[in-house]
Parts: C-alpha cells; structure tokens; sequence
C-alpha cells in the first residue's frame, strides 16, 4: 500500500483533552464533574463536598495505573476520566522513582544530576499513553486538573506547548485557507 493512500482528510471524531489549570477551590473538579459521566482519579484530598464517582484515593502510582488499567479493560459507562490532580500524580511519581532508587528525594535519584526528573518522563508517558488509549478505544474525554502552583513537571509544560501550539496552526491554517492560497 502506498504511503500517500494512507492520508486522511478533514476532522477525527475524537473526544477532548483537557488541562484545567487553577488555584485551589476555585472549582476545577466541579467544572470537570459538569463533563459527560465523569469517573475521578484522586490523588489528594477535596472531592468530599463533590456529588461524583470516584475511585478511592490513590496512594501511589500503581494505584493510579490500576485504575486507568480498569477502565481500559472492564465493560463501563463512563465517558470522561478525570485526573484529580495531576500535581499530586507528580509527587505519586517522584514517591515511586525514589522508592526504586531507596533514596529520599527526586534531586537524588540515579545519582543527582536532574535524572530524577529524567525517569519520571517515563511514568509520565505511561499514565498519557493509558489516558490516550481510554479517548481512542473507549471513547472517553480526558481531563487533567492542576493546583495553582508552578507545575514542575517536563511532561505538562509539553502537552500545554503542544496543545497551544496546536491551536496556534490551526488558526493559521483557516487564515490560510481564507486567503486561498495555491500551491504549485
């Protein structure tokens, strides 16, 4: 099959990604908890005075994959998945990566140097690949809640680069299509 055949044209019907950023009780959850049957991911406390379906608070990385590993393989009726923040699922991962390294902080992770951070990119990257594979196989929007604090973390920077970047070319392109520009 040629290259140029696998092409597609026009929108994918997929559902959002979100990151909804903001300082604390300003309503991140309850904005989120307004989205199609949402199910709540915690990794902190405050969802108490919220009216939702959650799991229970998650304690540690793995709990967070168990769950996002549930709604990939069992049968259920949600359509978004919320995580609750992802902020605190930074520290769930620093708390595994220097459980794995029997040292007491990220900084000292695999002998200092930043590589700390370096191997939480990788449990990062799970946690986004399950939240992807839950939007494309099970039709679920994602929605990422984050404390009004300066996030940290290499891999939200990104995925907010990218999502405006995106929205940047997308802009451009229909400026671009209204000028009807002709490639020769």
């Amino acid at each position: 099959m040629s290259v140029l055949a696998t092409i597609h044209q026009g929108r994918k019907k997929l559902p959002p990604r979100f990151l909804i950023y903001g300082i604390e009780g300003i309503g991140k959850s309850t904005l989120a908890n307004n989205s199609p049957n949402p199910i709540f991911i915690p990794t902190e406390e405050g969802l108490d005075e919220i009216d939702c379906q959650s799991f229970p608070l998650a304690l540690s990385l793995a709990d967070v994959e168990n769950n996002i590993r549930a709604l990939i393989q069992e049968e259920h009726d949600f359509q978004t998945v919320v995580i609750d923040t992802a902020d605190w699922l930074e520290l769930l991962i620093w708390d595994s990566l220097c459980k794995t390294y029997g040292v007491e902080s990220i900084e000292k992770v695999d002998g200092g140097y930043a590589r700390g951070y370096k191997h939480a990119l990788t449990p990062w990257r799970k946690i986004l690949e399950g939240l992807d594979i839950l939007r494309r196989r099970k039709n679920m929007a994602v929605i990422l809640l984050a404390q009004g604090k300066p996030l940290s973390s290499l891999a939200l920077w990104i995925f907010l680069y990218l999502l405006l970047t995106l929205l940047f070319f997308r802009n451009r392109k229909k400026e671009n299509q209204k000028k009807k520009l002709v490639y020769t």
